[in-house]
């Protein structure tokens, strides 16, 4: 006779309560080391798309401004009332400098999205949703039109950034101009926040983009 063999079952063990929890110790401490980079990368994407699309747009406005005797309006009248009653408290954006688009294509579309609010995120500022770049053409400078005409023949495109407030950058060509006149200096920073990423990328301020006439103190933060 054949002597049966002992039959051998191989045991499943399964994860104690302690094994768990130092599986998710680790696990979380994984995703706090990876997240903050991954957002880091995610702010410095979007600083980068904004800088990218500033380009286009200042490229746009050389070659229509080489053509036009004036940059493009986002006002069918040309005057600042139109601007405070259609646009106010967001202002005037670049979606409506349509004179980019037609007659002449300078730029397929003027619809750019700003990625710190184009999400749909409100301004912190004046609690209201607007998805597209500030535009301002001064020579319709909606906040100050001196009343002996001292405008000048300048643009400026903005970001309100990551902390979607407006620092200033669209009034800063005007008053430098204001304070030239007057004789007056003053310390920039002291009056306009501009987003640089060595202050660390999560810090405050504009992104700005300036074209046309511009004082040089202006220019230098046009990074």
């Amino acid at each position: 006779m054949f002597q049966s063999l002992p039959f051998s079952r191989s045991r499943k063990r399964a994860f104690t309560l302690i094994e768990l929890l130092i599986v998710i110790a680790i696990i979380l401490i994984l995703i706090s080391i990876a997240l903050p980079n991954f957002m880091e990368a995610q702010i410095r994407a979007k600083v980068t798309k904004v800088k990218g699309e500033f380009r286009s747009i200042e490229t746009a406005m050389f070659a229509y401004r080489q053509i036009n005797p004036h940059y493009p309006f986002t006002e069918p009248t040309g005057k600042a009332p139109f601007i405070r009653r259609a646009y106010w408290p967001s202002g005037p954006r670049i979606r409506f400098a349509y004179e980019l688009t037609t007659p002449v294509k300078y730029l397929q579309s003027v619809n750019f999205i700003d990625p710190f609010i184009g999400s749909g995120a409100v301004s912190d500022q004046h609690k209201d949703y607007e998805w597209s770049y500030y535009y301002l053409q001064y020579e319709t400078f909606a906040y100050h039109r001196p009343s002996d005409k001292n405008y000048f023949d300048a643009w400026c495109l903005c970001s309100w950034a990551l902390d979607t407030y407006d620092s200033g950058c669209s009034w800063f060509p005007q008053i430098v101009v204001n304070a030239k006149k007057k004789g007056v200096h003053f310390d920039p920073g002291s009056l306009v926040v501009f987003y640089s990423p060595t202050n660390g990328t999560r810090s405050r301020g504009d992104i700005a983009k300036y074209g046309g006439w511009v004082p040089p103190e202006v220019k230098m933060f046009d990074k």
